[in-house]
């Protein structure tokens, strides 16, 4: 989380706008220090002295109010058995995805988090559980870990974590509502944000400007940040989700993927402003 000079005389919400323009906008330490000045001197609102100070648009007032989270509420339902064996530490799935896990670490650097989207070319290749246990791998370490459904047009998320309806991620990129992420039983520090009600223009929503805000605004709160997306072969869904998230990692699986259709993906995202932090094969039976 970014930390701002002066922020403790500052109102919430002034806190989450100068947050927002430092993670977001990639404003400097030394800008906010003058727009803190500037509001106490002449007793103005944080916003109205960013304005005048030309250091932010009254478009990123918008985006940082919308996205002031709640705190997440709790999961309505029961997490799938398919889940079950990630929470045991002595499971030999749940040992896998915690050396992945590790290695991930290893990738970013000391004190960052993991911050990636799970892509794979097809249906059926295992991405939604290997989001789901990444994340949940995240969370057993007591870090502050963020789950996102990206994929907006065949979304599991809510049933493996028993999430119940309602608006989630779509609807908060249509305007229609604030993101609000579901915590996990057992798991306080893994949160869930669903996918929310099915939408006919998925990629033109995951590649506006309001997406990479909430990715933003998300990284302020969260060490580690999971995505979950649509397959490959749907479209650039996936690949655009990674771009906004940073990274990468992609999935295949052993007795399923068409060779050719990872080449394809892999290309794609070699040729995004994504990572790739590597790969993985899935070798576990296809459910």
């Amino acid at each position: 989380m970014t930390l701002i000079p002066g922020s403790s005389n500052l109102r919430e919400d002034a806190v989450q706008l100068a947050t927002f323009l430092v993670d977001a906008r990639g404003l400097g330490i030394d800008e906010l220090r003058r727009a803190i000045v500037l509001q106490r001197a002449q007793e103005l609102r944080f916003s109205e002295a960013v304005l005048q100070l030309g250091l932010a648009t009254q478009a990123d007032i918008d985006s940082a109010q919308r996205f002031g989270h709640e705190q997440p509420q709790p999961a309505s339902g029961q997490m799938s058995s398919a889940l079950q064996p990630y929470l045991d530490a002595g499971n030999r799935q749940s040992q896998r995805i915690s050396a992945l896990r590790a290695e991930l670490m290893l990738r970013v650097g000391p004190g960052e988090g993991v911050r990636l989207a799970v892509v794979s070319p097809s249906a059926g290749d295992g991405r939604s559980q290997l989001a789901a246990a990444l994340a949940i791998a995240c969370a057993r370490l007591e870090q502050p870990t963020l789950l996102i459904d990206a994929d907006l047009l065949n979304p599991v998320q809510h049933r493996l974590f028993g999430l119940g309806d309602g608006p989630g991620l779509a609807q908060a990129l249509q305007g229609n509502t604030l993101p609000r992420a579901q915590t996990v039983q057992g798991l306080p520090q893994l949160a869930v944000l669903g996918a929310g009600s099915r939408v006919e223009n998925p990629l033109e929503l995951l590649s506006g400007r309001l997406f990479n805000d909430l990715i933003n605004s998300f990284s302020s709160q969260y060490r580690h940040i999971i995505l979950d997306t649509s397959a490959g072969e749907s479209g650039f869904d996936g690949v655009t989700a990674a771009i906004a998230v940073g990274s990468a990692l992609l999935l295949a699986h052993r007795d399923h993927t068409p060779l050719a259709a990872s080449q394809q993906l892999l290309t794609r995202l070699r040729g995004s402003r994504a990572r790739l932090m590597g790969g993985v094969l899935n070798v576990f039976d296809r459910p």
